[in-house]
């Protein structure tokens, strides 16, 4: 069991998630993200490293594909 300061005593539960980050103006989406789901998901330190790596070169391209984008103004 898991504590934690905000939420109290939980069980956490690990899944994989996408997040889209935005490299100089291009937005890139990395999948399959391991992380503790509480609220929003967190990622070990390890596992940032890795995903900063990925996006920074270090990956490989599996796919290219149209996204849209919405702005709230």
């Amino acid at each position: 069991m898991f504590h934690c300061d905000a939420c109290g005593p939980y069980a956490v539960k690990t899944e994989l998630f996408r997040e889209v980050f935005n490299l100089d103006g291009r937005r890139v989406l990395v999948k399959n993200i391991p992380a503790n789901i509480m609220g929003r998901p967190q990622v070990s330190r390890e596992t940032a490293e890795v995903v900063q790596q990925e996006v920074h070169g270090a990956g490989h391209l599996v796919k290219t594909v149209p996204m849209d984008l919405f702005a709230m103004n």
